[in-house]
């Protein structure tokens, strides 16, 4: 007998099928414990990468090569603003995928034996997301080569402190 997945996003690190800010910290915070092998610890260097391998969040490396780095940030920035949760109606139970996994299905993974599973995170984003008031991420996917704020690819209009953003003054 075989198994339903649901699959998300590479660049999704939290699992909440959504790639957003919140994939970033999760990120940032592999990178900040991931500490430079020195001389003396060359024993710990085991993929010759320069890192202390047991210092190396493997469940944020996004791109799977044994380091976080800039690559990692480039798998996040391919799915960025990506969701599986964008449906045309608004209902909390609907989520891209729903037709070959019920929720039900969903619910029950990993249920037998010593496993359990926690699907919290992509519970929670599929009930924000299904909000009437839900903003999507500035920079959609289809954003390639955007730089900044007022979606050009150009990095020096210090469009971000002028007026792109504000509507006319009415008299």
């Amino acid at each position: 007998m075989g198994s339903k997945n649901l699959i998300t996003y590479q660049g999704d690190l939290n699992y909440d099928g959504r790639v957003s800010m919140k994939d970033l910290a999760y990120l940032n915070a592999g990178a900040a414990r991931q500490q430079l092998a020195s001389e003396g610890q060359a024993a710990a260097d085991v993929n010759k990468h320069g890192l202390v391998e047991a210092s190396v969040a493997r469940g944020v490396d996004a791109n799977f090569d044994g380091q976080i780095s800039m690559a990692d940030l480039a798998v996040l920035d391919a799915d960025w603003g990506k969701s599986l949760h964008q449906v045309p109606q608004a209902s909390t139970d609907a989520f891209l995928g729903e037709s070959e996994i019920s929720w039900e299905q969903l619910e029950s993974q990993g249920t037998t034996g010593d496993t359990t599973w926690d699907n919290q995170a992509f519970k929670d984003q599929n009930a924000l997301e299904a909000g009437n008031d839900f903003v999507e991420s500035l920079e959609s996917p289809g954003a390639v080569g955007v730089i900044d704020a007022d979606g050009d690819s150009s990095r020096t209009d210090n469009d971000i402190a002028g007026d792109y953003f504000q509507e006319p003054p009415t008299p």
